[in-house]
Order: C-alpha cells, then structure tokens, then sequence
C-alpha cells in the first residue's frame, strides 16, 4: 500500500510544506488497516489486553 500513498501524496494538488511525508505515508496507511479490519475487533482486542478496557 505504501507506493499508493506515496502516489497519491506525490499527486495531492496542494503544497504539504514542510510535513515528513514518511511519517504522513505511515499514518495515513495505520488509518486504512484499521479501517479494513474494523475499529470493532480493534477495541475488542483492547478491552482483552492487560490493563485495557473500561472499568464499571
């Protein structure tokens, strides 16, 4: 996925001054594999982690 968002950076119309685009490609592509796994199974494997979860 990373030449895909390096290729929609490198077309995006506006001038991203001065942001480390590694970094941006790195965000962008966490946001997209939580999005195609699901938030759901994230935060369930949250609430299953040592010291996770929400108490009652």
């Amino acid at each position: 996925m990373s030449s895909t968002v390096k290729d929609m950076l490198a077309t995006y119309p506006a001038d991203l001054g001065n942001i480390d685009q590694a970094k941006l490609t790195g965000c962008i592509e966490a946001v997209a594999t939580l999005a195609f796994f699901g938030l759901r199974e994230v935060a369930a494997s949250m609430e299953t982690a040592p010291g996770g979860g929400h108490s009652h």
